[in-house]
C-alpha cells in the first residue's frame, strides 16, 4: 500500500493507492459490470436511497464523497444500522453450480474525524427459496477521516441463486453512527473455460480467510430476504 500527501490551500489530503481486489486471479475472467445497484448512493426516490434497504441518509461533507456528490452515513440515531442489497444471480447457475464464480466485495469508507465508529461489508448467500447458505465479510473498519477501499474475494458456494450484500455499522461514539460507506462494489468472476478444473482452484496465497463472525449481525443474518424490485 502506498500513500500519497497533496497539499491544498490549508487542507491536506491523503490518497491511499491500493491494488485493485481482484489482482492475481488471472485464471478468472471478471464481469465488468458492478453487481450493486447506486453503488454511489447519488440516486433518491422519494427522500429515500434507490434500490437499497436502509436505515441510512445520504451525506455529502466533511468529508466530501470519495467520487460524486453523496455517500452513506449509517444512522442518524441507532447504534447498529444496516444497508442491503439483494441480487439476483440466476444467470451464472450453471457456473456457480460447478464451483466456478467467485465475488469481489467491499468499498470505500471513512469516518467523523478520529470517532471510532466502525463498519464492514457482508455477503449472505441464499439458495432459490431462498434459504440461507452461508455468509461472509470483510474485517471491522473505522478511518480517521480518509477515504479507505476494504475489499474481500471468495468463492460463491454452489447452488447460490441470490447474494445479500451488507454493510453494518456501529456506533462507538456520539449520536450519529459515523460509519460511511461510498462506492460499494461486488464484482463476479468466472473462470476460464479453457483452464483444467486442478489449475483454476484458488491458489492458497491468494485466499482471503473468512473472517469470524460478529454478534451485532446475527439478526441481518437469519432475516429473509425480500425478492421485490426496488
Amino acid at each position: 500500500m502506498k500513500s500519497i500527501y497533496i497539499l491544498i490551500g490549508s487542507f491536506i489530503s491523503l490518497i491511499i493507492l491500493t491494488g485493485c481486489s481482484t489482482k492475481g486471479y488471472s485464471n478468472y475472467t471478471w464481469d465488468k459490470e458492478n453487481m450493486l445497484k447506486n453503488p454511489g448512493f447519488e440516486i433518491i426516490k422519494n427522500n429515500k436511497i434507490a434500490y437499497w434497504e436502509s436505515e441510512g441518509v445520504v451525506r455529502s461533507t466533511d468529508p466530501r464523497a470519495n467520487s460524486g456528490k453523496y455517500y452513506l452515513m449509517s444512522s442518524t440515531n441507532k447504534e447498529k444500522a444496516i444497508t442491503s442489497q439483494v441480487i439476483d444471480v440466476n444467470a451464472y447457475q450453471e457456473n456457480i453450480d460447478k464451483g466456478n464464480v467467485i465475488a469481489s466485495f467491499g468499498g470505500f469508507q471513512s469516518g467523523w474525524k478520529k470517532q471510532k465508529d466502525y463498519g464492514y461489508s457482508v455477503l449472505v448467500f441464499y439458495d432459490d427459496k431462498p434459504s440461507k447458505i452461508s455468509h461472509t465479510s470483510t474485517q471491522p473498519f473505522y478511518s480517521n477521516h480518509w477515504w479507505t477501499k476494504r475489499a474481500n474475494v471468495v468463492a460463491v458456494p454452489e447452488e447460490t441463486r441470490f447474494i445479500k450484500y451488507g454493510f453494518m455499522g456501529i456506533r462507538k461514539e456520539g449520536t450519529n453512527n459515523d460509519a460511511y460507506l461510498d462506492d460499494a462494489f461486488l464484482y463476479l468472476g468466472q473462470k476460464k473455460v479453457n483452464i483444467k478444473n486442478d489449475e483454476a482452484t484458488l491458489k492458497s496465497k491468494e485466499k482471503v480467510k473468512e473472517e469470524s463472525y460478529f454478534d451485532e449481525a446475527l439478526d441481518f443474518l437469519s432475516e429473509k430476504i425480500s425478492l421485490k424490485n426496488k
